[in-house]
């Protein structure tokens, strides 16, 4: 008797769990990949208070140090050997500081998951603790070193006040993610910051294309040309074109 009734017991019980146990495992499902419950304008109201900092400046000291720093993950580190020592041998020439990281080993920034999203924080961290570079071009692993005697000098702006230079992919338009220079001080820091957290919001669509997609959003807003309806495109995006 004592055994039959510990098993109705336990049936009842499991008749209670199982279908509560279920139910909350598809709510957590539900939320995890749909945005209905995302107000798009308060994100639109919340994303432009956290640019409000970004006009803070600093004139940019020409007597620091200019750097380079790859990000690639190990496999693409072996691959990409050839480029990487070229680079290496380019920096060494031109008395620049040379570091290839792979993000994902990086203990700082292990918190985020997505690799993208991983290289930012490095470059965040990376600026933070080396205060005696000034410049530094972030590259992906697989870019090729064409010309040994143009330099970084080259590139740099001649306002002190501007602090970041993107590339624009030539045949479509596209702001680059992958390599980028940008100057060590509080306003790149913000700025690297901000566009980390996009990793926190990204739509749960077909196709939202990682840090490049939260790119442009973060551009805008950082030159104060944001439109909420760019945002909403971001949020029903299926391809590049849509």
């Amino acid at each position: 008797m004592w055994r039959k009734y510990r098993w109705i017991k336990t049936r009842r019980y499991l008749c209670i769990c199982i279908p509560l146990i279920l139910f909350i495992f598809y709510c957590c499902l539900k939320d995890d990949n749909s945005n209905d419950k995302i107000d798009l304008k308060s994100l639109s109201f919340k994303l432009k208070e956290n640019y409000k900092e970004l006009l803070i400046t600093k004139k940019n000291d020409k007597n620091l140090l200019k750097g380079i720093l790859i990000l690639s993950d190990k496999l693409r580190q072996i691959k990409y050997r050839e480029f990487s020592n070229a680079l290496r041998c380019y920096s060494l020439i031109h008395g620049y500081i040379f570091n290839e990281i792979d993000p994902i080993l990086y203990p700082l920034c292990s918190h985020i998951k997505n690799f993208y999203f991983q290289k930012h924080c490095v470059v965040l961290y990376y600026l933070i603790q080396t205060p005696q570079i000034g410049w530094l071009m972030v590259l992906d692993g697989d870019n090729i070193l064409v010309n040994l005697t143009k330099k970084i000098e080259d590139y740099l702006p001649s306002n002190s006040n501007i602090y970041l230079i993107h590339n624009e992919r030539f045949y479509n338009g596209e702001i680059s993610s992958g390599n980028y220079l940008i100057y060590n001080c509080q306003w790149s820091y913000l700025y690297l910051f901000n566009w980390i957290n996009y990793y926190s919001i990204l739509p749960k669509v077909p196709y939202h294309n990682n840090d490049n997609g939260a790119l442009h959003l973060h551009f805008a807003l950082s030159i104060g040309k944001f439109s909420f309806n760019c945002l909403k495109l971001w949020y029903k995006s299926i391809d590049e074109n849509i």
